[in-house]
Formats: C-alpha cells, sequence, structure tokens
C-alpha cells in the first residue's frame, strides 16, 4: 500500500481500515493494536473518503490468494507456518 499512502497522506493503518469500510456496508472492523498512537488514529479511518480509483488500487494489492507467508501467532513469540487466503 505504499504507493497509495503519501498521496493520501495518511498511514497505512487508518488506509487499510478505510479500504475495509468502501468494500460493504455490511463489514465491520474490529482493529486491533499494541500502540498508543493507533488506537486514536484507527477512527480516524471512519471519515476518509476514497475514491474509486485508490479503492481499486488497494483491491488489486489485496487480492485474494496473494498474501502468504508466516505469521506470529502465539504469546510466546513462536513462529509457525500460516497462509493467508
Amino acid at each position: 500500500m505504499q504507493p497509495t499512502r503519501p498521496e493520501l497522506g495518511i498511514t497505512a493503518a487508518p488506509l487499510s481500515l478505510a479500504w475495509l469500510l468502501h468494500q460493504d456496508e455490511n463489514i465491520i472492523s474490529i482493529p486491533g493494536t499494541r500502540n498508543r498512537a493507533r488506537v486514536t488514529e484507527n477512527p480516524d479511518a471512519a471519515d476518509i473518503v476514497l475514491n474509486p480509483e485508490t479503492v481499486r488500487k488497494i483491491s488489486d494489492l489485496a487480492a485474494p490468494g496473494l498474501a502468504q507467508g508466516q505469521t506470529r501467532c502465539c504469546d510466546d513469540g513462536n513462529q509457525k507456518p500460516s497462509l493467508i487466503k
């Protein structure tokens, strides 16, 4: 998403949430964070208006099946392979 962020002047977190909210009126995002600054930044995503071209660009980057790899899934920090689909 980096190519889109600078032109909008927002960080990836609210951009991702704004994109998610533009997908369907029945989608509700439940963001999580470990960073106190993000707690106040994330709700701002509800006020971000994305034009159709920006939504399309992000949708192309976030197409189902493109992301895969390892993710940290456990409190003890162990890495376990996980495919994201």
